[in-house]
Order: structure tokens, then sequence, then C-alpha cells
């Protein structure tokens, strides 16, 4: 008998990290929703929203405020580490190895642009077409 409250509580203990992990992925969404509300152009009608893409959107919207904060700043746009550092504020544990593959992602898909002359990542003024973008 006592092996099945061994496996009530391994059942409970399921339950409580299934609910820290949907916590974790509803500041995720609420980080990207704050975030991104104001820049719709950085979305895409094709993007999923997914469970294992909330982390994706975090740090777009993450790296879009950062970069409006150095341009309100009279830069032209933000570095790797600055973008990394704001990031890190929010998401813990984000390597620099997904944030560069994030970014790149992001320039190849025209929702962010890198500025080779100072190293900057800057963002893409909006289109005028709705074709790509998201409402």
């Amino acid at each position: 008998m006592s092996n099945k409250f061994t496996e009530i509580n391994a059942r409970r203990a399921a339950i409580a990290q299934q609910i820290i992990d949907l916590q974790e992925e509803d500041r995720l969404w609420d980080t990207a929703y704050k975030k991104l509300y104001f820049r719709r152009h950085l979305l895409r009608d094709t993007d999923k929203i997914e469970p294992r893409t909330a982390k994706k959107f975090a740090a777009l919207g993450l790296a879009a405020d950062e970069i409006e904060t150095q341009k309100q700043r009279k830069q032209s746009g933000a570095t790797l580490n600055q973008i990394k550092n704001a990031i890190a504020l929010v998401i813990e544990a984000f390597p620099e190895n997904t944030l560069r593959s994030y970014l790149s992602r992001f320039r190849s898909e025209g929702r962010l642009e890198y500025l080779q002359s100072g190293s900057k990542w800057a963002l893409p003024r909006p289109r005028k077409d709705k074709k790509n973008g998201c409402n």
C-alpha cells in the first residue's frame, strides 16, 4: 500500500513542476506581449505561438526594447553585450550562443538589422505593406 503513496507523491511533484513551468512560460509571454505590443511590425502572421517559442519572442521584445533605449540615448543601436545584459535581467541562464542564434535568425527574417559600421543591432523601419506583418 505504501507504494501507492509513493506514486501519489511522485504525481504531485510532477504536477507542481508543471505549474512552475507554466508560470515561467506565462511570465515569458507577458514580457513578449508588453515589449512587442507597440512593435507589431516585428511579428509575422506565420509566427507560431507555442510553449517552446515563448523565450524567443520574449528575447525579441527585450532586444527591441534595449535597441530603442540606446536609440533614445543618441546611439545608433545596441551592442550584443547591451542586449545580453537587458535579457539577463528578465530571463535567467540565457546562453550567449542562443542569443547569437536568435539575433542571426531575427536578422535573416528582417525583424532586426545589424549595422556593421558600429557592430550594433537596430530595428528596421515598419513596413507599409502588411503582407509579412502581423496586425
